[in-house]
């Protein structure tokens, strides 16, 4: 079975729950009867897709569970009933953002606050890497030196045109989805493959030997920090285009993908705000190379 397109399967079952709401007679009959084929549909699809994924898995059930989470489809499946199909063994390492963290659904107007020694802090302020417990945290200017286990997260941004990946190189990744970023752990001296999504950032690990392989070909690659930046990569018509950007600027991206997402695909708007998202981070690189070194 092809498995339809979860954004405009959504979109008409919107539009016909509000055309139900305004109809009577005949015409409502017909367009219950249209609402009813269309869940039928997206559910008949998205069961045989998750049927497909556990027949071809063969890593555990781990992985199994990762592959539901990383494919739009399923995803979408769970998000609709608030289902996170994660495995409660800590198999999977989640970075923890304070209430208050950029990119989170905190409460417009709430005061932020350094989480090391509780200061208020203004609307701008530094964010810190918890590298040993994987936290993201708010801090003032003097505990955002304080080192040790903390990292200061940069306010850096690289965007350059022969940043970018060739389809042999994506598929070497095992990436299942068009929308990922990559950030190396130093505590585990592993690259963590992170995949936004409506119920958050879904985490899996890359195979050992992928993640040095691409850096040793990739010179522009080797200047990615470990813990605090992230090579965010985003599959478009032009090909797999990379961007070196703040750790903290990814979950901005999932908070705004939690937030703006609506139906079982997603829906046009998030499309677009996406798509502002990437010309925020491209214009930020742009401005940064203009800068005198």
């Amino acid at each position: 079975m092809k498995a339809p397109d979860p954004a405009a399967i959504g979109a008409e079952i919107a539009a016909l729950t509000a055309r139900l709401g305004e109809s009577t007679g005949p015409e409502a009959a017909a367009e219950a009867q249209r609402l009813v084929q269309l869940v039928m549909s997206f559910y008949g699809a998205g069961l045989a897709r998750v049927l497909e994924i556990a027949r071809a898995e063969r890593r555990g059930p781990q992985a199994l569970l990762e592959a539901f989470e990383a494919d739009p489809l399923v995803a979408s499946l769970f998000a609709l009933h608030d289902l996170e199909p994660r495995l409660q063994t800590g198999g999977l390492l989640q970075i923890h953002t304070a209430p208050t963290s950029h990119g989170t659904d905190a409460a417009a107007g709430r005061e932020d606050h350094c989480q090391l020694c509780a200061a208020p802090l203004p609307a701008e302020h530094p964010h810190l890497v918890d590298i040993e417990r994987r936290r993201l945290l708010c801090a003032c200017s003097i505990c955002s030196a304080v080192g040790g286990r903390y990292r200061r997260v940069p306010t850096r941004y690289v965007h350059e045109s022969v940043m970018s990946l060739t389809s042999d190189e994506w598929d070497l990744l095992g990436v299942p989805v068009g929308l990922v970023f990559f950030v190396v752990n130093s505590h585990l001296n592993r690259t963590l493959a992170c995949y936004p999504g409506p119920a958050g950032a879904t985490e899996s690990l890359l195979p050992l030997e992928t993640w040095p392989a691409l850096v040793e070909r990739h010179e522009w690659l080797q200047q990615l920090a470990p813990d605090v930046e992230a090579l965010l990569v985003r599959r478009t018509a032009a090909g797999y285009r990379c961007y070196i950007v703040p750790v903290d600027a990814c979950y901005e991206l999932v908070g705004r993908i939690r937030r703006g997402w609506t139906g079982f695909g997603g829906g046009q708007a998030l499309e677009r705000e996406i798509d502002r998202f990437f010309a925020e981070i491209a214009d930020k690189a742009a401005r940064q190379r203009e800068v005198p070194a």
